[in-house]
């Protein structure tokens, strides 16, 4: 028995030289900076040797730890671990729990393993939704963290409650929450944004993940991190794991090594790209903007000056109108005014113009607003003008009615009505709170002519006469808008 254990230690030396060789062969070449490995095959290692399932999930934890030295020895900075999925609870509740309970007991184990932890300066983070764990689980996870929270030369991240679907729903949300407080713009949330708030962030990409038990799938495990990684699926289950595998992984990433960084290096030219589109597009989005209100300003502009000129037409076409209407009735009201009123001192209003039988329509002073103030006081100059031109008709209409009293009587017995002639247009214009009347004879004992009192000015709403109505056979009236 004691040449059996000096072969051993002999044989371990040599193993420790031949495995500190390869190390420096394998360290010549890229090393991954970040590895990940899916634990898969406790339970099928423990059925395999007859022995609890509690046993295997043990045995997978001591491999943890050598797996996790070998990294150190490689020179890998971040290493992560699948060791609980939140799909996971759906298993037997026994063995949640006694799953839980060997969790707790490890992860305290793990402070005591000075000569891994803290010798190498190794980072332990218990990563995802840990609310869901038990209480003292979540004490002993927060008690490592805590204890390692200043060691900074390499990151041993441990999946516990983890999907890698939890993970980006939690950091969208956690944007989500920074724009909403404004410490973010919403245009600025990028692929980087969201990536700085996974579990894993200060952590490079991962480079290499490994699977084990011959599985050959993620199982929603760092789908985000693996975007660009060599993936591995060993037929090894996690306890029997060895160097040599872990060996075999290395040379295989080694050897793809050239094309995964070919990919990359697409991806960020693709993804720098993509950012000069954005903002070219953003760009192209602004000047579209800037040239759409200034077609809109200029649109307005010359939709202002058509109206301008719509309403010169309207106003010159009234005033035919008037004049043409005015030399076919018989009996019209007259409106007097005082003539020391100027008529350019008469504020804008709207003119309701009836022809025959159409409703009166109404000419807005809305429609007027023009941006110069040159087209606002040349409307009011149309406007005031052919005010003018109506209290003039209605003047000479009063005074061919007083001269002639007579004359009307005669031809009121036959069928056909015919007018004064209208006389010179007199220059005198109306004014406000004038009372206009006439006295003319009377046919057949009814008044063609009553006496009506215009408001054009103080106390009326607006200045003008506003619609000619043709009511009655003989009398024709004039009315304001109210």
């Amino acid at each position: 028995m004691f040449y059996f254990g000096i072969l051993y230690a002999v044989a371990a030396y040599v193993w420790e030289v031949i495995k500190k060789c390869l190390i420096a062969v394998l360290r010549a070449g890229p090393i991954p900076k970040h590895l990940a490995f899916i634990m898969d095959g406790n339970r099928r290692f423990a059925r395999k040797q007859g022995l609890q399932t509690i046993i295997g999930h043990q045995q997978g934890y001591l491999k943890l730890l050598d797996a996790l030295q070998w990294c150190l020895d490689l020179g890998v900075e971040a290493i992560t671990v699948y060791a609980f999925s939140i799909d996971n609870f759906r298993r037997d509740p026994r063995e949640v729990a006694a799953l839980m309970c060997l969790a707790e007991e490890k992860l305290l184990d793990l402070l005591c393993h000075k000569d891994i932890i803290n010798t190498n300066q190794v980072q332990v983070r218990v990563i995802g939704n840990l609310s869901l764990l038990p209480v003292r689980v979540q004490q002993a996870a927060n008690q490592v963290m805590a204890a390692t929270s200043h060691h900074q030369q390499c990151r041993l991240n441990i999946c516990m409650a983890y999907t890698s679907r939890q993970e980006m729903a939690q950091a969208v949300h956690s944007v989500h929450r920074q724009v909403a407080e404004g410490g973010i713009v919403a245009v600025d949330v990028t692929a980087d944004t969201i990536e700085q708030e996974l579990y894993t962030h200060g952590c490079p990409p991962v480079d290499l993940l490994i699977r084990t038990s011959g599985e050959h799938r993620l199982s929603d495990f760092m789908l985000w991190q693996s975007r660009y990684a060599q993936l591995v699926f060993s037929n090894t289950l996690w306890p029997d794991y060895s160097f040599w595998d872990l060996l075999q992984a290395l040379v295989q990433y080694q050897r793809n090594y050239p094309d995964l960084e070919k990919i990359q290096q697409m991806a960020k030219a693709s993804q720098a790209r993509m950012s000069e589109d954005v903002m070219t597009k953003s760009c192209t989005v602004l000047q579209d903007s800037s040239s759409l209100h200034g077609l809109i300003d200029s649109q307005a502009l010359s939709g202002c000056a058509a109206a301008n000129a719509d309403l010169e037409a309207e106003n010159g076409k009234a005033s035919s109108d008037r004049m043409s209407m005015a030399s076919t009735t018989d009996v019209t009201d007259v409106d007097t005014s005082d003539s020391s009123a100027s008529s350019e001192s008469r504020p804008a209003s709207p003119v309701c113009v009836s022809r025959g039988s159409s409703p009166p329509r109404l000419v807005s002073s809305t429609t007027l607003r023009h941006r110069g103030e040159g087209d606002k006081l040349d409307c009011l100059k149309k406007r005031q003008e052919a005010a003018a031109c109506w209290h003039g008709i209605e003047y000479q209409q009063s005074q061919a009615y007083a001269a002639n009293p007579g004359d009307d009587g005669d031809e009121l017995g036959t069928d056909t009505h015919e007018e004064p002639e209208i006389s010179e247009q007199s220059d005198e214009q109306g004014s406000s709170q004038e009372t206009a009347s006439a006295a003319l004879k009377m046919r057949n004992g009814q008044s063609v002519l009553q006496s009506r009192t215009l408001h054009a000015g103080a106390g009326c709403e607006h200045a003008l006469p506003t619609c000619l109505n043709r009511r009655k056979p003989y009398c024709a009236q004039i009315d304001t808008v109210d």
